[in-house]
């Protein structure tokens, strides 16, 4: 039962993302990487950008939406099983009506 468990921990405690790490030196590929913040005084541009897409119906977006704080537990779950489509949202209220 110990060796089980001891077995069953090291298999969750392996780290996730790039596992053939000896593949990127081997075959010369490229990983490369961007910071938002390099490109914060491109925003408005890009935010006229995306907003007129989104309208032109260019690109889309879903979103998730759990209903109740008491199900929340359930969405945390969507998450982790990567069942989710799109930005997943917690309902805790009624919109409010002005």
């Amino acid at each position: 039962m110990k060796r089980e468990i001891n077995r069953q921990w090291r298999l969750a405690a392996r780290p996730t993302g790039l596992i053939k790490e000896s593949a990127i030196l081997t075959q010369r590929a490229r990983v490369e990487g961007f910071i938002i913040f390099d490109y914060m005084s491109r925003f408005k541009e890009a935010l006229e950008a995306l907003g007129s897409w989104l309208a032109e119906g260019k690109i889309q977006y879903r979103v998730d939406v759990i209903d109740g704080l008491e199900n929340a537990p359930r969405g945390i779950n969507k998450l982790f099983e990567g069942s989710n489509k799109g930005k997943l949202i917690v309902k805790v209220s009624k919109e409010p009506s002005f």
